[in-house]
């Protein structure tokens, strides 16, 4: 069964990707929407072909198997052919993955293709016997971004840390930042009696939100934190409901918070607008009889603010809306 997936815009700037053919590009993206939930599909040929390129006669499936098997393995169980698409859950957020039906490859394939290296170009290197530092010139420069390993063979060999791809690179340093997130929160709410975050569980709201937020520069998470630290609102001073990590991380919420609509002086103005997503809202015990004169008020023509000053001539009334905006003058 097809399934909508996403396209990640560093997609678009792999250099790897980017010598492939127009065709083997729309044909990688396409085995995502018949991959299941760990990328894995049924790869025979003319099941493709249906599949993917439904009205062009004269796409050879074969090749383009062959031009995206450093991202694709292709592999055979009991004579069916299937495939194993690299990296798949790193660029798909799924809720609710389901568990494959499809055999895996067999862990020798799979090991040799996750650790597949790029072979190097021994001239670019201008190998000279023994690879040493001046073996490594280009051109009166030392190639950049090298790394030796292998050492406990006691070979010289190098590998080009700069092809690591950038998506790699980005969830590496998502992770980091994420950690980092919740132990902030985590020591703040232990301090103002709030609740602790556990865990983010892949595919959820929550690492949804996070990865948003990530990206965004104005996310400060340490401005604010001191911006909730000093309200009296999202710290339920005044009220029986408290900010929560989720509802923080939320896209509008924390810009409002850093932009002082939650400050102590306007919070309590908050109690009924506040966007809390996720969120059970404040209860307000509004005085006896109050909507019955909203009602009466509106039957006879009035709204906004002259049914708002016809409600602040009933004293009852009037002491309910100070209340609700701070306190009685």
């Amino acid at each position: 069964m097809p399934r909508k997936r996403m396209i990640d815009p560093e997609f678009w700037n792999d250099e790897e990707v980017g010598s492939w053919s127009v065709e083997a590009r729309l044909f990688y993206i396409g085995l995502w929407n018949f991959a299941d939930d760990e990328g894995r599909l049924r790869a025979h040929p003319k099941l493709l072909k249906s599949q993917i390129f439904p009205y062009d006669e004269k796409i050879n499936i074969e090749k383009l198997k062959v031009e995206i098997s450093k991202k694709v393995l292709w592999y055979q169980v009991d004579g069916q052919e299937y495939g194993y698409i690299k990296n798949f859950l790193k660029h798909q957020i799924i809720n609710r993955p389901g568990k494959s039906q499809i055999p895996p490859p067999d862990r020798q394939s799979l090991n040799a293709f996750l650790n597949k290296k790029q072979e190097l170009n021994e001239d670019s290197m201008k190998f000279q016997g023994k690879l040493n530092e001046d073996s490594l010139k280009i051109q009166g420069a030392f190639t950049p971004n090298l790394k030796e390993v292998n050492l406990k063979e006691k070979k010289d060999i190098y590998v080009d840390d700069s092809s690591t791809p950038a998506h790699q690179k980005n969830t590496d340093d998502f992770k980091k930042w994420s950690q980092s997130i919740i132990s902030q929160w985590n020591e703040f709410a232990q301090k103002a009696g709030l609740p602790i975050i556990r865990a983010i569980a892949p595919g959820s709201k929550r690492e949804r939100f996070l990865r948003a937020r990530f990206k965004e520069k104005e996310f400060d998470f340490q401005k604010i934190l001191e911006k909730v630290s000093q309200s009296e609102f999202l710290l339920g001073i005044k009220t029986d409901w408290k900010v929560s990590f989720d509802w923080l991380i939320c896209p509008s919420n924390y810009v409002k918070v850093l932009e002082g609509n939650y400050d102590t002086s306007q919070a309590s103005r908050q109690s009924v607008k506040a966007s809390r997503i996720g969120e059970n809202r404040v209860k307000v015990d509004y005085p006896p009889g109050y909507w019955d004169k909203v009602r009466e008020l509106k039957a006879k023509g009035l709204s906004g603010q002259a049914l708002n000053e016809e409600l602040m001539k009933i004293p009852d009334f009037k002491v309910f809306f100070q209340k609700q905006l701070g306190g009685v003058k």
